[in-house]
Order: C-alpha cells, then sequence, then structure tokens
C-alpha cells in the first residue's frame, strides 16, 4: 500500500480510538466503486489497463482521490504508467518524424 494511503488510514480513524467508524465510508470508496462497476480487484486492475468505459471511470477516480480515498497501489501505478506511457509515446513519434 502506498506510504501516503498508510498514513492517511491510520489518520481516519482505525488507529484512533476517538474516531471509530465514524470514517469507513471514506475508507470504502474504492469498493463501492467497484461494485457499482460490478468489478473485482483484479479486473479493476485490468479495466485500468484498458480503454473501456470502466477503465476511463477508474483512472479518473485514482488521478482524483488518490489522496483522499484507499486506493490499492497496483492501480495506482498502473494509472501513473498509462498516463506517461500515453504521454511520452506521441512524443517520441513526433520527434522521429522530424
Amino acid at each position: 500500500m502506498d506510504q501516503r494511503n498508510t498514513e492517511q488510514f491510520h489518520k481516519r480513524g482505525w488507529a484512533s480510538q476517538n474516531q471509530g467508524f465514524s470514517d469507513l465510508s471514506e475508507i470504502a470508496e474504492w469498493d463501492r466503486l467497484l461494485r457499482q462497476l460490478g468489478l473485482n480487484d483484479s479486473q479493476a486492475l485490468e479495466a485500468v489497463n484498458s480503454d473501456g468505459e470502466a477503465g476511463e471511470t477508474l483512472r479518473n477516480f485514482v488521478l482524483r482521490a488518490f489522496r483522499h480515498f484507499f486506493v490499492p497501489e497496483i492501480v495506482i501505478e498502473a494509472v501513473r504508467h498509462r498516463t506517461v506511457h500515453q504521454l511520452v509515446v506521441p512524443l517520441a513519434g513526433s520527434i522521429g518524424m522530424s
């Protein structure tokens, strides 16, 4: 799990006796999204790497919310890799054509 996700996990009440389950809904936001899309963790990772609508929804969630909600580290890395790949490949192609 990403260090920032781990820190937020502890800050959001799990490590604090005083907050109890008050932030459970925030931690479970990733699971809610997967249920809404009808995906399990493996399918979500595949979707992130694909061009489909579910992948787009997941990528948008990750880019928008991974600092605020739990997102598996492997998914964050897949989104980062895909984003960099989409920026670098066209750039490399245009440089090669010049």
